[in-house]
């Protein structure tokens, strides 16, 4: 069987051992490709051929054209497949890279943004000899509307005013 397609030689054999060996992948690369057996073991349409022959040979000639459409039919759609996912790949690198330039710009954005003013507690801005003096007043006006003295004990207070308030007077 020196002559088929799918089997190889002794010294092919030897010629790859030695390439492994050597650490030569390249030329074990092209040794090693897929290579496609042909059957040819059909039978002839004419010579010797008795009258079932004719049938047998369009039936073997038939099957191994539809072998070797399904070989090159799963080619073709590997082949389609390995291109579509190629471009797929090519194609989801770009779209990273242009929101990764995006994403560089918005940063680069933010941090030209001035940060944002503090918060002011009152409208107007008050000197610090002022501001002592309105709490000095505050408190006052605070003394002179509060009538309960603040020791925690103005529910007891409000209590006692209830009760007071509610006792029928004696008199």
């Amino acid at each position: 069987m020196n002559g088929g397609g799918g089997a190889r030689s002794a010294e092919a054999s030897r010629a790859i051992q030695q390439a492994v060996a050597q650490g030569d992948k390249a030329a074990v690369a092209d040794d090693a490709k897929f290579q496609l057996k042909k059957v040819d073991n059909y039978y002839g349409s004419t010579a010797g051929a008795g009258s079932g022959e004719f049938h047998a040979y369009r039936h073997l000639r038939r099957k191994e054209q539809e072998r070797m459409a399904a070989l090159e039919k799963s080619d073709e759609d590997a082949r389609a497949r390995n291109e579509f996912n190629a471009r797929r790949k090519r194609d989801q690198e770009a779209i990273d890279a242009k929101s990764r330039k995006r994403a560089e710009k918005r940063k680069r954005q933010k941090e030209r943004k001035p940060p944002p003013p503090e918060p002011k507690t009152n409208a107007v801005e008050k000197k610090k000899g002022e501001d002592e003096d309105e709490d000095a007043e505050e408190a006052m006006r605070a003394r002179k509307l509060n009538k309960f003295s603040n020791d925690g004990s103005f529910l007891d207070a409000v209590n006692a005013l209830k009760e007071y308030a509610a006792a029928p007077e004696t008199k």
